[in-house]
């Protein structure tokens, strides 16, 4: 059993690692490849807060700053808070037109942090997440 999931894992890092390959030869997909990451993980924060009384902004926020001290510090690329924005802004699309400009800012904050994000990937050592 853990020689198929050493198998399993192999195969799966050396994909991975094919794909990273590519991205780096091509920083633009790259760069658009994260911008659709950021999107999914705001559609799906919305999901959550829209879909169940539990997660409320309120609930969220905490657990997403949460997640952004314990985990993201060592990563690149920061997922947690810009999704907890898109998310309130896919929200508050649907009752104003504030809303819109806020889902427009957003997009707009995700292209830009993901154009800095991948241009300082890019002069680095490139490994996402590194311990100090």
């Amino acid at each position: 059993m853990i020689d198929t999931l050493s198998r399993i894992k192999t195969s799966f890092d050396s994909t991975c690692d094919t794909f990273a390959k590519e991205f780096d030869k091509r920083p633009t997909l790259y760069k658009t490849s994260l911008v659709v990451s950021h999107i999914f993980r705001s559609i799906m924060m919305y999901g959550l807060m829209s879909l169940s009384p539990f997660f409320t902004f309120g609930v969220v926020l905490p657990l997403s700053l949460l997640y952004r001290v314990t985990i993201e510090r060592f990563c690149a690329f920061r997922f947690a808070l810009p999704s907890l924005v898109g998310g309130a802004a896919l929200i508050f699309s649907q009752y104003s037109i504030f809303g819109y400009i806020s889902l427009a800012a957003y997009i707009g904050l995700v292209t830009y942090i993901s154009h800095k994000d991948i241009e300082n990937y890019m002069k680095s050592e490139k490994k996402c997440c590194k311990r100090p």
